[in-house]
């Protein structure tokens, strides 16, 4: 949600009636749709449909022990893919000039026109390369223990160790939760590092100041909230 001129801006979202779209909502309670729908404009483009995700380049018999492990479950689990069809339109700030929405399901940012409430894509966000090692690995076989379906001692094919898993950016605002917060400058369309941070959640810019939340997944609870000196990328 995000407030403008004393209006409120949410993102309404019903993926059974097929629609989801900006709602402005006036002070006197007025509603009004102020934006197309993002669901029909990840179906006519797809932004992150030429990005190749998940366990990329496996050959041989890696490449067939994972494609049998995902027969067993019936659907594709972390083997290669290029970026589906899916929208999830997630947070959004207001302009003068703009709205702009970040697109979990896209991987992109979005810019919604104030005057024609029409969408364009003005980034996608770049997917994180990883090396496979012990911890993701656990990971992926305390998913596979999750599945009812499946026999309790299987796992994750070992030759995983070691090759390059690409993750989905799934930005939930102007930032990755892939360990950083990042920003698109102004006329580009590529996204660069603001700083490293673990498990980001929000990001908000007041002048040249950039504030985001911060460890919003750690164990123990100890959230934090940052600052950023966009100019000189110092924290304070």
């Amino acid at each position: 949600m995000d407030v403008s001129g004393g209006s409120t801006f949410h993102i309404e979202t019903n993926y059974l009636a097929g629609f989801s779209h900006i709602v402005k909502t006036s002070p006197r309670g007025k509603r009004s749709v102020v934006s197309r729908d993002f669901l029909a404009h990840e179906t006519r483009t797809n932004p992150d449909g030429r990005v190749t995700e998940g366990f990329v380049g496996l050959k041989g018999q890696c490449a067939s022990d994972l494609a049998a492990l995902e027969a067993q479950i019936g659907q594709r689990l972390v083997s290669e893919y290029r970026g589906e069809d899916f929208c999830h339109a997630y947070q959004l700030d207001v302009t003068r000039h703009a709205t702009y929405v970040a697109d979990a399901g896209a991987n992109a940012l979005l810019k919604v026109s104030p005057r024609s409430a029409k969408i364009s894509t003005v980034a996608v966000l770049p997917p994180v390369k990883v090396t496979t090692g012990a911890e993701l690995l656990d990971a992926l076989n305390a998913m596979l223990a999750g599945i009812p379906e499946l026999p309790e001692d299987t796992t994750a094919p070992d030759c995983l160790l070691g090759k390059t898993f690409v993750a989905e950016p799934v930005p939930t605002d102007v930032e990755m939760l892939g360990g950083e917060v990042s920003v698109i400058p102004k006329g580009s369309r590529k996204s660069t590092t603001l700083f490293a941070a673990d498990s980001p959640g929000d990001v908000e810019v007041h002048g040249n100041t950039v504030y985001a939340t911060t460890g919003v997944f750690d164990p123990e609870g100890n959230g934090t909230v940052v600052k950023v000196d966009y100019r000189h990328r110092g924290r304070r």
